[in-house]
């Protein structure tokens, strides 16, 4: 098991890093194996979270297909990752609106992506828990979207410290496990929502 942390949420949520966001990823060294990019990020950011972090593991969030140029430049800057290919296509507030086919259409087109990246691994990415993620991981058309990706991400919150080791909450990553329990499972969205406001509370 390695432990990440997702270079995204809040003021981390654009192409930059600032010194505020250095120091932070400076504070949280210690432990930290694996780091959860997004596609927008430059290659001078993933620089400079390799010079802090010296991370195992790089993955990187795929939600737009005009983010592929900066992929490459990425790639082309030595970095191997693994790309995960969207976010909680179940949730109605994603951009294929809660919708398989929408999701499976343009997960053929990001899939084919990959063959550009020799060295580089794909994720299913992880459902939203709130949106019934057993229907979709059931589905036949995305069964063999799991099947054809490396990793199974998966996301789990809690709204009380106590429900940490609920199956209904902390815990909801084990029902992705149980399906596919050959699979490399990546926990990409993990996290107590208790005092959070209710857009968060929205995503679990």
């Amino acid at each position: 098991m390695q432990l990440g942390i997702c270079l995204s949420n809040r003021q981390w949520s654009k192409p930059q890093l600032s010194g505020d966001d250095q120091q932070l990823l400076v504070a949280m060294h210690p432990g930290i194996t694996a780091v959860k990019m997004f596609s927008y990020h430059k290659p001078d950011v993933w620089l400079k979270v390799e010079q802090i972090l010296r991370p195992k593991l790089w993955v990187c969030r795929l939600n737009d297909l005009g983010d592929r140029d900066n992929l490459r430049a990425v790639y082309k800057s030595g970095y191997r990752f693994v790309l995960e290919l969207g976010n909680e296509p179940n949730h109605p507030g994603e951009p294929w609106g809660g919708k398989i086919a929408s999701f499976v259409a343009w997960y053929e087109q990001a899939m084919s992506l990959i063959f550009e990246f020799p060295g580089c691994s794909i994720c299913f990415p992880g459902l939203s828990p709130g949106y019934a993620p057993e229907l979709w991981w059931t589905d036949i058309r995305i069964w063999p979207l799991v099947e054809r990706a490396e990793y199974l991400g998966v996301h789990a919150y809690y709204t009380k410290p106590e429900l940490l080791y609920d199956e209904a909450e902390g815990l909801a990553w084990l029902k992705g496990q149980r399906l596919w329990p050959y699979k490399k499972l990546l926990l990409t969205e993990f996290c107590c929502t208790a005092g959070e406001t209710g857009a968060l509370r929205d995503r679990a």
